[in-house]
């Protein structure tokens, strides 16, 4: 699994693993020259989402005059709904598998639901009476996260989970205005993902 992370994290670049077995070796190769696209492709293969996946990658610049965060920290993301089965739920901060998640996702989640929340008001397809929560956005979100970090905090030794405070707010403030910008440019699959969130709430 690490290494499989690690082709998707370095594009182009080819890993191998062999394992001696009885004498014989046996050998897996993992090799994505998209990056993220093409592992996300492979991960969700079978199932099909409702509308196509949002791919976005964004790092604070020396222009950007962040106060918050240092340059080179931010986001590389995939993410996608489907309306049945087990969701993909996968996230890294620099190249580490977060197996239980953190902070990060969090901000993922926060962004999210604000953007989609944007685009159901805007696009007047909300119900009177109708809230939609975070929840009912990412109940059915399959999603790949791959976070740049300088200072990252885990909880325990093993690194399961990130819980630097400031990981919410990078990845909301990454994720949310080019998720908006693409929900507005793609109508259509906007719409398909605010009505399967819709049907959630």
């Amino acid at each position: 699994a690490l290494l499989r992370a690690k082709a998707m994290l370095l594009p182009g670049v080819r890993f191998t693993l062999r394992v001696e077995k009885a004498g014989r070796f046996e050998s897996n190769t993992w090799h994505f020259p998209e990056g993220i696209k093409g592992y996300f492709s492979s991960a969700m293969s079978g199932v099909e989402p409702v509308a196509v996946p949002f791919f976005g990658e964004r790092y604070v610049s020396a222009q950007s005059e962040s106060d918050s965060f240092a340059e080179g920290e931010g986001a590389l993301w995939a993410i996608a709904w489907t309306p049945d089965g087990e969701p993909t739920t996968e996230s890294y901060v620099n190249m580490i598998p977060t197996r239980h998640g953190g902070t990060h996702v969090s901000g993922l989640r926060e962004g999210v639901h604000h953007a989609i929340r944007n685009f159901i008001d805007l696009h007047a397809m909300g119900q009177r009476g109708l809230k939609v929560v975070p929840e009912d956005v990412w109940s059915r979100a399959n999603f790949v996260l791959a976070v740049k970090m300088l200072d990252p905090q885990f909880k325990g030794q093993v690194k399961n989970e990130l819980i630097s405070r400031d990981a919410v707010k990078l990845v909301s403030q990454m994720v949310r205005d080019p998720f908006e910008l693409w929900l507005n440019q793609h109508v259509d699959e906007g719409k398909r993902i605010a009505e399967l969130v819709i049907r959630q709430a």
